[in-house]
């Protein structure tokens, strides 16, 4: 049995003492499973590194040993490659969608998948390590780049080393582009004699023997030539351009009115405030009057409030910054412009995750907008691109000084204004016309269309005072991995302005490259199993047996689509059949026309407005595409008249701390109370759904919103807690906002046909029929776990209903017309509930005192209820087309709670629905906490007045 280890940080990228070789166990690991080769090269262009390590460790004991391997990376250094050896053949990482990561980035308090964005804060990078049998070895090999720091004259890569033995080989080499005049100079601790540089570019040298300990500098010249260097990859070939540039800034005019937004959801309290306040008070210093419009974003921008600063007194604005109160979600939804403004201040880590601002790439403000990040973590990539596309400076405060970063807000930094390229020679270039370039130097990297080509540039603030600067590419000239890597990374950054919408771009762009991002970590995959299940080429190796298993599995696919298709067209047709024999035994239609209920019409009314969609989506309206499709469903919802039915609902409230404190707080102290509260509870779901449903229930609607939508600062990969914020949102009368929750679930949660279920209902709530019809489609033509049984059936039913009500005819075009038929019911109740592992069972009672439940799911009146959801989340169904008058009563029996840690408690929803299917179709939700298993709880009850005799 191996004995589990997590192997220390072998080198130390930082200082030789700091984050040195760490053991995090008992075991004596460094003396078990030591390095002892080491082979490092590191490749530089300009300001851009890529270093690679290449380690061999050797178990020393007599035991199998496992573990993690660890290495330390500083800030702004990122991994983009990591392979392990697995059966004498070394595998690397590739990046997956969804998957659990075996290589992460173990930032300070938290652990993100490794991405192409980087750490932004000293963090360890981990890689699973895998088994080395006794006295055997195991070789890891992986590269991380990052951006030489411009703070240091002249530029200087460093890479310190500290191995705790003697290494049997050890190996350094480097390739330096761009110095053929003036070689780097070498500094270095390392006991090494150090090799003339060879064609003043390439360094390398070896040894035996060698105790690694110390660090090597590299002092880069400045030179004032472009350097170009090129590469192919995948069937094409690159070039990435350094090219320097004057240093020249241009002064900004004064603003007369600016306008600060602040960044005050619960994240804010993260930003590092007081490097905000020094660069305001620098700022304002130099600016000495000027008007601030202060509004502050967190689920959504709250109105302006104006502040004058005079000869640079900002006291009063700084005294309310000082009092913010951080909560909530961040979303930039209400941020509108203002003609009046003359610059924007966005203060923000970027991480917009509530609203229709969760996948904000424009905003639609005129004039400068600066963006500010003083925070780890931040979300880089957009701050930059928002500064870049509206005229303004991006600035990191964890990288500037308070007077540097007052400095960059005054001037104009230099932007690419123009690219002129002879002849069509290169194409797809990064960065695009309009990008601001470092004032000394900057890159370009594009495709090489043609052998030799000129590319022209203007750089500049305007065209008038712009620098008109050229470089040639040369297809294979100075060739190197670099290239592709670099290109790859602009245009995943290109794409992830708006990644939900680009995200298959960028999980191709990702996976042809080999480049982790956020939602694609790097795993490593070791066998062709592996790679068929992720759908991922494997290496050359692998190619033949994967190619042909392949075609094997795609073949079992297609049979197993059409055997499922097949079986869900017999389980309706059965269904159909039940429906049929529920009244008169009238026969159905293939296309239905004649679902009018048999016995007459009567009223019906709910307490409570009706939830069918208030509009339709006049984008998907295909009525001229399938006229008969829809014409047929929109004839069989007409309703045959009205009825009067009531639902009283029991409610159910459990003890409550959160609540019951509020409750004892005097109202106009409610609030504050709660943000104390928060300081004690921000890490629990539960905190936040009871104080919100208590803010909501005592009217204070837009207060409990806000509390809400803290769940989307708790964790935006957590299908959890998205699921619960989606369904609280639902029941305050926010489908919209749910929406962009339950998309997010979707992503993670695919083998749930409840993340799909959830999804469409929003839609349907916030009025987008054709959305919610194509995405309950999805359910009905997947198949799913044997814990979702004839889930098919119930999203067949809603989408029949949704298509068969909806106020303008829908697109089915792309649906099996025998699955087309909606069949409306008198009563309809559906259970759901968010805990995956845990039972719940619906019952029904009718008047005659029969009880539809999981061991008798039929009753003598006609009723139906579906198949018994023991894995969690339900929906459990109750169906009955003609309901004779009286009372029928819900009750929920809670059968078991398998959690092994509750986020919340367990909260079912119950929703009860007459006249479904018809346009006068009445919904009443409720909602039911639980505590304990075994109970059984009544609902509600809903009394069936007589149907009114047709006229």
């Amino acid at each position: 049995m191996a004995v589990t280890l997590i192997l220390g940080a072998i080198l130390s990228l930082f200082c030789a003492d700091a984050h040195a070789q760490r053991i995090e166990t008992t075991e004596r690991a460094s003396e078990l499973i030591t390095p002892e080769s080491a082979e490092i090269s590191a490749e530089i262009i300009g300001h851009t590194a890529l270093t690679t390590f290449d380690l061999v460790f050797t178990n020393n004991d007599d035991r199998p040993l496992e573990g993690d391997f660890v290495f330390p990376l500083k800030r702004g250094q990122r991994v983009t490659a990591y392979a392990i050896e697995i059966e004498g053949v070394l595998r690397a990482a590739v990046p997956i969608e969804n998957a659990r990561p075996t290589v992460v980035y173990d930032a300070p308090g938290a652990e993100a998948a490794a991405s192409s964005r980087p750490p932004t804060d000293d963090a360890n990078f981990r890689g699973r390590f895998g088994v080395i049998s006794p006295s055997a070895t195991r070789r890891v090999r992986f590269s991380y780049q990052e951006e030489i720091s411009e703070q240091t004259d002249p530029p200087t890569y460093r890479l310190p080393l500290s191995f705790p033995r003697r290494l049997k080989h050890f190996k350094l080499s480097f390739n330096v582009h761009g110095t053929h005049n003036e070689a780097p100079e070498v500094r270095t601790s390392l006991e090494l004699p150090l090799p003339p540089w060879r064609d003043g570019q390439f360094f390398e040298i070896e040894r035996a023997d060698y105790d690694a300990r110390g660090s090597l500098d590299l002092v880069l010249p400045k030179s004032d030539e472009p350097t170009v260097i090129t590469g192919r990859f995948g069937g094409k070939e690159y070039f990435y351009a350094d090219v320097p540039s004057s240093p020249i800034l241009f002064s900004r005019p004064a603003p007369h009115t600016v306008a600060l937004v602040w960044d005050a959801s619960a994240s804010g309290r993260e930003r590092d405030h007081a490097k905000e306040f020094a660069l305001l008070d620098a700022w304002f210093a130099e600016l000495k009057d000027v008007e601030i419009k202060l509004i502050e974003l967190r689920d959504h921008a709250t109105a302006a409030t104006s502040f004058a600063v005079k000869d640079g007194d900002w006291s009063a604005l700084r005294k309310q910054l000082e009092q913010t109160q951080y909560d909530g979600g961040t979303s930039l939804d209400g941020l509108k412009d203002d003609p009046k403004v003359d610059a924007w201040v966005i203060v923000t880590d970027g991480l917009f995750n509530f609203g229709a601002g969760a996948t904000t790439t424009k905003l639609a403000l005129h004039n400068p907008v600066h963006t500010i990040s003083a925070t780890a973590g931040a979300n880089i990539d957009w701050l930059r691109n928002i500064a870049a596309q509206h005229d303004g400076e991006f600035i990191d405060l964890l990288d500037l000084t308070p007077a540097k970063a007052a400095y960059a807000l005054q001037t104009h930094s230099l932007r690419i204004l123009g690219v002129d390229i002879e002849d069509g020679g290169v194409s797809e270039i990064h960065p695009a016309v309009g990008a601001p370039v470092n004032a000394d130097a900057f890159h370009l990297s594009g495709v090489i269309q043609k052998p030799n080509t000129t590319v022209k540039l203007l750089v500049g603030n305007t065209r008038a005072d712009a620098q008109r600067l050229e470089f040639h590419v040369t297809s294979g000239s100075d060739p190197s991995e670099l290239p592709s890597l670099l290109w790859a990374e602009g245009e995943l950054r290109h794409l992830g302005m708006d990644a939900e919408a680009n995200r298959d771009a960028i999980r191709r762009v990702a996976q042809t490259f080999r480049i982790g991002t956020s939602t694609t970590p790097l795993t490593v995959l070791e066998n062709v199993d592996d790679y068929l299940r992720e759908g991922v080429a494997p290496p050359d190796d692998l190619k033949s047996a994967w190619m042909a298993r392949r075609e094997a599995a795609e073949n079992t696919e297609r049979l197993e689509r059409e055997q499922h298709l097949q079986y869900v067209v017999s389980a309706f047709q059965r269904r159909a059949a039940w429906w049929r024999g529920a009244t008169s035994g009238q026969p159905v239609e293939a296309l239905p026309g004649n679902q009018e209920n048999q016995n007459g019409s009567r009223a019906a009314s709910i307490p409570g407005p009706p939830s069918s969609p208030s509009s339709g989506d006049p984008a998907a309206v295909a009525a001229s595409q399938n006229p008969v499709l829809t014409t047929a469903l929109q004839a069989s919802a007409s309703a045959p008249g009205s009825r009067a039915d009531t639902i009283h609902l029991t409610a159910w409230s459990p003890e409550n701390n959160y609540a019951d404190e509020l409750r004892r707080t005097p109202k106009d102290a409610q609030y504050s109370r709660y943000l104390e509260l928060v300081l004690d509870h921000r890490r629990e779901p539960a905190f936040y759904l009871a104080c919100a449903e208590f803010f909501i229930a005592n009217g204070n609607a837009d207060i409990g919103l806000r509390i809400l939508s803290n769940l989307a600062e708790l964790g935006v990969d957590d299908a959890m807690v998205l699921r619960l914020l989606g369904s609280r949102l639902q029941l305050a009368g926010r489908p919209d906002l749910a929406i962009e929750p339950y998309r997010r679930v979707v992503l993670l949660r695919p083998e749930e046909p409840q993340s799909l279920r959830d999804l469409a209902l929003a839609y349907q709530e916030a009025g987008q029929p054709q959305e919610a019809v194509n995405t309950l489609w999805k359910i009905v033509t997947q198949s799913w776990d044997a814990r979702f049984p004839e889930v098919e059936l119930i999203a067949l039913a809603e989408l029949n209903a949704i298509a068969a009500t909806s106020p303008k005819p829908l697109d089915l075009s792309a649906m099996d017309r025998r699955l087309i038929r909606n069949l409306p019911m008198d009563l309809r109740v559906v259970l759901t509930w968010d805990a995956g592992d845990a039972d719940l069972d619906l019952w029904v009672t009718d008047p005659d005192r029969e009880t539809a439940k999981y061991d008798s799911p039929q009753t003598h009146q006609g009723g139906r209820l579906s198949r018994d959801f023991t894995g969690g989340f339900g929906p459990e169904e109750f169906d009955l087309r003609n309901a004779k008058p009286g009372t029928y009563t819900i009750k929920l029996n809670f059968n078991g709670d398998r959690r092994q840690s509750a986020l919340s408690p367990i909260t079912a929803q119950v929703k009860a629905i007459t006249d479904f299917g018809t346009p006068q179709q009445k919904v009443k939700n409720f909602t039911v906490t639980l505590s304990q298993q075994q109970e059984i709880i009544s609902v509600g009850a809903i009394d069936i007045l007589p149907k009114k005799p047709k006229r």
